[in-house]
């Protein structure tokens, strides 16, 4: 039995995607995970955030591609996140520490 898939684009390439899996995983699936960045892909971080719209002509929005299903005729634009700086772990620190 073959699996039903839809077609997406992201930034103006077209993919297949099964239907049910979210854009991130369609993305993996596709070979193109440097497309969107990820961080957690459990909807919490917010880096896979992306403006989606549709070909039909439903409005779009802004999106976690982690969490969200794909669609026929979605058309995917990834926001643009920055690296976060890593912050080293202190033992026991000042309150002062953790307000800054």
């Amino acid at each position: 039995m073959t699996e039903k898939t839809v077609e997406i684009k992201i930034l103006g390439k077209t993919i297949q995607a099964k239907v049910g899996e979210t854009i991130v995983h369609a993305l993996w699936a596709a070979g193109m995970a440097e497309s969107v960045k990820t961080g957690c892909a459990g909807g919490v971080c917010g880096a896979c955030t992306v403006s989606l719209r549709y070909s039909d002509g439903r409005l779009g929005g802004t999106e976690l591609a982690c969490m969200k299903p794909v669609e026929a005729g979605m058309e995917i634009f990834p926001c643009s996140v920055e690296a976060d700086n890593p912050v080293r772990p202190v033992v026991q620190p000042e309150l002062s520490h953790l307000q800054s």
